[in-house]
């Protein structure tokens, strides 16, 4: 009996401890940083690639997540700065709440469900305090900085 008065407190423990969550943490597309850097975050070298990173930097919105998620074709007009995008990454996903979409992160790239079933593929670089996602698409090369939320 004796015995027992040790073991239950110890299993109690480990059943605990070992039923915690993978605690995600919060970050923020840090758009200030990639318009005053955007030399630094624009790759490829083409005469437009500056502004095409700009511009793809959108999705990256809130409104344009939002206009994603319910199949509506954004217009000329939604093209605009928005509000920046908050995503939770986890060991193995991201949240991105304003799309409402899980993404399984695998060796480092996920994959977006965009309009009209296209796919958008991304690489993730994980660093201390921030994530960048970099993008590959022809011959244009951007990263996207987001920031951690304390």
């Amino acid at each position: 009996m004796r015995i027992l008065n040790y073991i239950i407190p110890l299993l109690l423990t480990l059943l605990i401890g070992c039923g915690e969550t993978d605690k995600p943490q919060t970050y923020v597309f840090d758009e200030k940083e990639l318009e005053t850097n955007i030399k630094k975050y624009t790759i490829s070298n083409g005469p437009l690639d500056e502004i095409e990173c700009g511009m793809t930097s959108l999705l990256f919105s809130k409104e344009i997540l939002n206009l994603i998620k319910s199949k509506t074709i954004p217009t000329f007009s939604d093209l605009k700065k928005g509000t920046p995008t908050t995503i939770k990454l986890y060991k193995d996903k991201i949240t991105w709440n304003d799309l409402d979409q899980d993404t399984i992160i695998n060796n480092n790239e996920i994959s977006l469900n965009g309009l009209k079933n296209e796919t958008i593929n991304l690489n993730i670089i994980i660093n201390e305090n921030n994530i960048h996602f970099k993008l590959e698409e022809d011959k244009l090369i951007c990263i996207f900085p987001f920031k951690k939320v304390k």
